[in-house]
This record gives C-alpha cells, sequence and structure tokens, in this order.
C-alpha cells in the first residue's frame, strides 16, 4: 500500500532530526535525504509499510553518517592550504552525501574505492573551478576578448606543443599533438598538467570559454584513479565508438561537454566504458560538482550577440537551501562567474535594464521623427539636434542622428550622454528598423553590412491604420527575440505606457528564471553532466582493468 503523505511527513520530521547526521549536514539537505530516500526504498520495496521503509531508511542513515565521519577528510591530487581544507568541509560532507544518495550501493564495503573515486572526482573539479579557474586574473584560464592579438581559442604558450586546434561540426576543439612529444613529456597527463600553468600575460595563458574549460576540468578528475598512468594510457588511445568520425573528433579532446554525437568523446561516452553520465534532475536533487548550463534572459543575444553571458557552464559549488530561485540557494561557478543564480541575475538585471534604457531613447527619438513623415533623403533639422537621411544604391534607407540623449548605466551607477546613432530601414520594411553599432552613414557605406544590429519591430498584432502618428506610435513597437534560439518569435514591449507617460519597460527577476537551466528534451529536467556510477558487472570490470579503482 501506498505510503500516506502524513506518513512521509511524519518520518521526513522523525528521521531528519540533526543527530542522525553529520553536524554539518544542513537541516534542508537532511530533509531532501529522507525525502529522496522514501521515495527510492518505495520504489524498491512497493509492498512493505511505513514501519519497514522507516526502519530500512534509518539503518542506511546511521550507515552514511559513519560513512561521512570516516570520509570527512579526504584528499585529492591537487594540494591546497590546511586552512583552505578546513573551510571546505562541509562541500565535501555534501558530496558524500549526495553520492550515498544517488547510489546507496556506494555504502558497501566491497565498493568503497568506487566512492573515494566518485568523492574524489567531483570534489577535484569544484576545487579546480573555484581556485584555478577563478578568479581568472590569476592567469590559468581567461577568455579570448583579454587579448587583442587573438580573436579566436588557444592553449597557453607552455602547451602549444602539446594540443593542436582543430574543427569538427563548425567546432573549435584541441587535440594531442600529432606526433605527440616524446621522453619524458609523452603522454596525455603531462599534457594535461601544461594546461594548469599560470600567465602573467592575457596573451600567454589559455584563452578558452566556460565550455571547453569545463572538459579541461572534468579530464583532470580523472587523475583521481587509483592508477592514473592506466587510465590514461589508455583513454589516449582509445578512438571514438561512433562510426565514420574517427579522423575528425577523437575521444580525448579539449571539447564542448554538450557535444550533441552520443558517443564520440570521453563526456559523451554512453556504452560501458563512459565515465559521466548525461542525466535529467529536478531542481531540489541538484548535487555539488554537477555541471549544468545556465541560460541569460534571450535578450541579452539582442543586445550583445558576441558576448560571454549568453549563457554559463557552471559546477554546483555548495547546496545552500536547494532552491535554486533563493536568495541563499544553490551556490554555482563558472568560468569567471560564482554565486547563486539569484545574485547572477540580479547583477544582469542592472546590465540589461541600462541595455533597454538606451534601446528605448534612441528609438523612441526615431519614432518621433518619423511620426512627422520624412522625405527620402536630406538634412533636418529638430529642436534638439539634427537627422541626416540617405538612401542607398540598393533602396536601404538610412538615418544618421545627432540628438543628444541621457540614460542611467545601472552597473556603473552612472548617468550616461550620447548623440550620434545610426538608424537602417531595409526595402520594404518601414514598420521596423535596426539600430546599428556603426555611428554614421559613412561607416556602413564602407563596410557595406550590418553591425551587431538591435531589431526593432512593429507588433504584428497591431493593424495598421495608415496615420503616420498611430503607425509609428511607440507604444506599438517591440524587441523580436527567440528563446535559447528556438521559435516562436516573442516580443518584448520596449515602451510602457502609463496615462500619458511612456517610460521604459522594465524586465522583472522572475522572467529571468522561467527557463534558467538547459533541460532534457521533452522536459524539465535539467540536464546534467556527472561523474558515472554503475556498479553493473561490465562497468566495473572496465574500471578496474583500466586502473580507475582497486
Amino acid at each position: 500500500m501506498p505510503l500516506l503523505p502524513d506518513e512521509i511527513k511524519e518520518m521526513v520530521k522523525e528521521l531528519s532530526i540533526a543527530d542522525n547526521f553529520h553536524i554539518l549536514y544542513s537541516f534542508n539537505n537532511r530533509k531532501w535525504f529522507v525525502n529522496y530516500m522514501i521515495t527510492a526504498y518505495v520504489q524498491l520495496h512497493p509492498t512493505e509499510n511505513a514501519d519497514a521503509i522507516k526502519g530500512r531508511i534509518k539503518v542506511f542513515i546511521d550507515q552514511c553518517k559513519v560513512i561521512a565521519k570516516a570520509k570527512q577528510n579526504f584528499t585529492i591530487g591537487v594540494p591546497f592550504s590546511a586552512e583552505l581544507v578546513t573551510m571546505m568541509l562541509r562541500r565535501r560532507i555534501e558530496i558524500i552525501y549526495g553520492s550515498l544518495a544517488d547510489e546507496p550501493g556506494l555504502a558497501n564495503a566491497a565498493n568503497e574505492n568506487y566512492l573515494e573515486f566518485t568523492i574524489k572526482r567531483r570534489y577535484r573539479t569544484v576545487m579546480r573551478m573555484d581556485y584555478f579557474v577563478n578568479p581568472n586574473f590569476q592567469g590559468y584560464f581567461r577568455y579570448p576578448r583579454v587579448c587583442s592579438e587573438t580573436s579566436g581559442f588557444q592553449v597557453n604558450t607552455d602547451a602549444t606543443n602539446f594540443w593542436e586546434m582543430f574543427i569538427s561540426r563548425d567546432e573549435p576543439f584541441f587535440k594531442l599533438t600529432t606526433p605527440p612529444p616524446v621522453g619524458p613529456t609523452a603522454g596525455l597527463i603531462f599534457s594535461l598538467n601544461k594546461l594548469f600553468i599560470a600567465k602573467k600575460m592575457a596573451c600567454e595563458s589559455n584563452l578558452l570559454d566556460c565550455a571547453r574549460v569545463i572538459s579541461i576540468l572534468f579530464m583532470d578528475s580523472l587523475l583521481e584513479a587509483s592508477d592514473k598512468n592506466t587510465l590514461f594510457s589508455y583513454l589516449e588511445s582509445k578512438p571514438p565508438t561512433s562510426a565514420g568520425i574517427a579522423n575528425n573528433h577523437p575521444y580525448i579532446a579539449i571539447c564542448h561537454p554538450n557535444d550533441v554525437i552520443p558517443d564520440t568523446q570521453f563526456i559523451t561516452d554512453t556504452t560501458a566504458e563512459g565515465l559521466f553520465s548525461k542525466v535529467g534532475v529536478t531542481g531540489a536533487d541538484l548535487q555539488v560538482g554537477d555541471h549544468a548550463y545556465m541560460y541569460n534572459h534571450p535578450l541579452y543575444k539582442v543586445f550583445v550577440p558576441n558576448g560571454s553571458w549568453r549563457g554559463e557552464h557552471a559546477l554546483v559549488y555548495s547546496l545552500g537551501n536547494r532552491d535554486y530561485k533563493s536568495k541563499g540557494g544553490y551556490l554555482f561557478g563558472g568560468h569567471g562567474k560564482e554565486g547563486t543564480l539569484f545574485e547572477f541575475y540580479s547583477a544582469f538585471m542592472k546590465e540589461l535594464q541600462t541595455y533597454i534604457a538606451r534601446t528605448y531613447h534612441i528609438a523612441k527619438i526615431h519614432l518621433e521623427f518619423m511620426q512627422a513623415g520624412v522625405p527620402s533623403d536630406g538634412d533636418y533639422y529638430t529642436g534638439g539636434g539634427s537627422v541626416t537621411v540617405a538612401t542607398s544604391d540598393n533602396g536601404v534607407a538610412l538615418f544618421e542622428y545627432h540628438v543628444p540623449f541621457t540614460y542611467m548605466n545601472l552597473v556603473r551607477k552612472k548617468e550616461i550622454q550620447e548623440s550620434n546613432f545610426l538608424i537602417v530601414h531595409m526595402p520594404g520594411e518601414s514598420f521596423q528598423f535596426w539600430i546599428d553599432k556603426q555611428k554614421t552613414i559613412a561607416e556602413i557605406v564602407a563596410s557595406d553590412k550590418l553591425i551587431e544590429p538591435i531589431p526593432i519591430f512593429r507588433r504584428p498584432d497591431i493593424a495598421f491604420s495608415g496615420t503616420l502618428s498611430d503607425d509609428y506610435n511607440p507604444e506599438f513597437y517591440s524587441i523580436a527575440y527567440e528563446k535559447n534560439n528556438t521559435p516562436p518569435t516573442l516580443y518584448f514591449d520596449l515602451f510602457l505606457k502609463t496615462g500619458t507617460v511612456i517610460s521604459p519597460k522594465k524586465i522583472n527577476i522572475n522572467e529571468l528564471f522561467e527557463d534558467p537551466f538547459l533541460t532534457v528534451p521533452g522536459s524539465s529536467l535539467i540536464s546534467t553532466t556527472q561523474p558515472k556510477v554503475d556498479l553493473s558487472a561490465s562497468h566495473q570490470s572496465f574500471l578496474k582493468t583500466n586502473g580507475a579503482i582497486i
């Protein structure tokens, strides 16, 4: 008979008391752990009553407490100060409990080495992100934009003899050089360690995005194998398992962790020899060390199409209160960003609202100019400045404005004054226009292209009246965008009318929380990458044969 809600509630209350757990495992985590175990045990023993289920869970909780206290000071192959190790005790406890909850079989004495391999991998990945990748100014990993001499990815100057770039399916990757160095510098381990050398000069360091940095950290976490030389020797020689692509995508590569074709590389290998799992979890079930992709609001890509905060590949640093929408929720860390999702979005709101305010003023000036009725070409003077209108050979209408306007930069907390901007109307598109990054007609004619244009659209659901004052009414105009590059087209109404007053519309933080994570296709579950734990005979045989575990 299924457990009744009151039975579950009472069971959680009784079993989640502090005495049953390690002292550093928080109240919210204890409640989560008990609920998680109730679900698991009910599935395994559907006919047992509440007392029997509670007894099983109590035995397991007691076993986990013993393991947590015994393993709490586990170490990894990356040295840290004694003070930092003490500070990170809570992180290790959360990793231990999370690993045991996900696979209770790891609590068996026969799987002790497998448990250690799992918790060390999670811990190492997080600590590498927390103290090597971040903060970026340390010089281990930076974004390409910090070096004006390059516009693309590179490994640091010490690693260039060991890793070479190649392109596969339009994505840049790095593979071991062919032929590889010989002698004492041979091998994947040596090549991997070269990536963790700090550089004072930005252009000499690893210049990579958050996706490729994650793949390096995943590769590095495998150094916690019992016999790392045996494991890495095997991985280095292993071809991709998907047929027909061996020549253009090696198994070991600095690559995108969400490669769309499975089995092509060490992160996405779904065979018995895979070392990572791609799974869907609820927002409440994330664990320390889980990798997830967090989206920014899709409007960001409209304003900054090449910006670095379109999304972030991040790791769960700590669990907080397990509510990703909360100020006290999960702590995440990505390449250059650390904090709760609430903190990420709160800071981003200021940036996005600044872009909106600037766009609002430019669009409003242009629409008011268009309402007056404008001939095709010429110079026009308004009370606040001048406008030059020209028509290009291919019928593109160009509007060069020198009209002052002021808006608040909320990030810098500073008032900004501008006056020069360029508007583009394509032939036949009188009621939609683009604010171009270029500022003059001469610039756009010379480049003969749009550069990072911001599209402003007249809402398609608003009927035309044939009157300029109505058809160019600002309150009918919006910014068009798509969520995650997926139709349908959505519209952000740029202008908010209250009575007779028009002002820029504001973004609400709840709008960002509507779809914050990459999800498993066809579901609402968060798509995560995590160390694979599989107690099957075939997988454990692979791990033992190749040195991952004893």
